[in-house]
């Protein structure tokens, strides 16, 4: 039996990309505050997709492209041979990503760029798009309906009125970027219950709608 440990590289991430795109995780916390972002670990979204983007050029902050980590990640079996562009402030990061723009270069990233800080032709995805496709309440549009949970969309104002009626998932609705289940509730009573209406509400600025998703058993 084999004992190599090592990972098998995901090239198709690489052979999904045009041959001008580079990749520029630093965004800013306006974008992030949906998604549990500090000011303390703002910079660590530049660390993902290591290893799997081939030699194309990528934004990385000093503190995820270590030699220690590298090594890391040559001993996993994902070597990291790309153009690393190392940064230390936000402003050596923005300034590396202007120079790759001028090189005929389109940035990606996980989440929104700066607002306005870019040209949105000077982007992979355009921002609209981005904000469109990831908006929960936009996913009937992706998925048939049969396949979808029964859901209902609410303000968050109406959402403070009505009353507990079963196990349900929260999810915040709006097009800020959300993910890693920082915008959402589980509610299976109604004390759970009572207490997401409380963190949605103090939160109703950044969150006009909120979605309302039937917990429904799955199995394999």
């Amino acid at each position: 039996m084999s004992t190599d440990t090592r990972l098998l590289p995901a090239g198709v991430v690489e052979a999904m990309l045009p041959g001008d795109a580079a990749f520029m995780g630093r965004t800013d916390l306006r974008q992030t505050r949906m998604l549990g972002y500090s000011a303390l670990n703002a910079d660590s979204v530049t660390a993902s997709l290591m290893g799997i983007l081939g030699n194309r050029p990528a934004v990385r902050h000093r503190a995820g492209v270590t030699e220690a980590i590298l090594r890391i990640f040559e001993r996993a079996g994902l070597p990291v041979g790309e153009d690393l562009r190392v940064y230390e402030t936000v402003e050596e990061a923005e300034r590396h990503a202007d120079r790759l723009i001028e090189e005929g270069f389109r940035l990606f990233s996980p989440y929104p760029l700066r607002a306005g800080r870019f040209p949105d032709a000077a982007q992979l995805g355009p921002p609209d798009l981005w904000r469109h496709l990831n908006a929960k309440e936009n996913l009937a549009e992706l998925v048939p309906a049969e396949n979808l949970p029964p859901r209902e969309i609410v303000t968050a104002q109406r959402l403070a009125t009505r009353p507990f009626a079963g196990a349900v998932y929260l999810k915040a609705g709006g097009d800020l970027a959300t993910g890693w289940g920082y915008a959402v509730r589980y509610c299976n009573d109604a004390t759970s219950y009572a207490a997401a209406i409380d963190w949605f509400a103090a939160r109703s600025e950044d969150i006009p709608s909120v979605i309302i998703e039937a917990d429904m058993r799955t199995s394999a």
